[in-house]
């Protein structure tokens, strides 16, 4: 339920460092259209190909924040060879390739598109409160206030639809085939996709770094903006491997 208003503090650091970033809204969020192909995880890895299709990209750092990261991993699912063809590392924020099959997962889609949820976060005071407990021991006013402005534009449909389908997705299999550097940061403190997954990344993803970040939550990228930044540079500096 984000937009990509969430990447701006490391967009802001990227460019000052002389990259190129590129950034999009995920189909039905933010000023992307939901289109007619439905919302699914394998949907989310077909418009990354499109990106780095209609773009040209080459020799990218993938990063990508919970369903960001999510579909970074399908596209290695679905279109493993365009992964390794166009990036040279992949870094996955806060994010998760399976879910556990609990009860409160089961629920979860209902609950996200429910008349009651949305009349929860519409009030100023309850709705600050739920998005506060996505973030660590701290976090900037404006941050929550903008987590929670995305919560309410992304259409109750959208939101259940993602979360019925991040229930049933399981991208281990895909993961265990990537072949290019990665790297997997996360918050101790991440109520969302706590760090037993990113464990499960780390030991399935040939060869990743796990990085844990001690009293830090889900929101990452407006958390510790400098430390998802480092993550990525280190892998735009590495020099390239000569493959033979």
């Amino acid at each position: 339920t984000g937009s990509q208003q969430v990447w701006a503090p490391v967009a802001r650091r990227l460019v000052a460092a002389g990259c190129r970033v590129v950034r999009w809204d995920q189909r039905g969020h933010g000023r992307s259209r939901a289109g007619h192909k439905g919302h699914s995880i394998e949907g989310l890895a077909d418009d990354l190909a499109s990106v780095l299709d209609q773009l040209d990209l080459h020799d990218v750092v993938l990063a990508g924040h919970s369903m960001g990261g999510m579909t970074v991993q399908a596209l290695a699912m679905h279109h493993l060879d365009l992964l390794h063809e166009r990036a040279r590392a992949v870094v996955l924020v806060s994010t998760a390739a399976h879910r556990p099959g609990n009860a409160a997962s089961r629920r979860r889609p209902d609950l996200v598109r429910s008349a009651q949820v949305e009349r929860l976060f519409e009030n100023p005071v309850a709705g600050r409160l739920m998005i506060r407990t996505t973030f660590g021991r701290s976090a900037h006013r404006h941050h929550v206030e903008t987590t929670l402005a995305d919560f309410l534009a992304t259409p109750a449909e959208v939101r259940g639809d993602f979360a019925a389908a991040m229930a049933a997705m399981d991208l281990r299999q895909g993961i265990a085939r990537i072949d290019v550097p990665t790297t997997i940061v996360v918050g101790s403190r991440d109520t969302l996709t706590p760090v037993g997954l990113s464990r499960t990344l780390a030991a399935t993803i040939p060869g990743a770094r796990l990085q844990v970040l001690p009293g830090y939550g889900h929101m990452l990228p407006y958390e510790a903006p400098d430390t998802v930044t480092e993550a990525i540079l280190d892998h735009v500096h590495a020099p390239t491997p000569i493959t033979p």
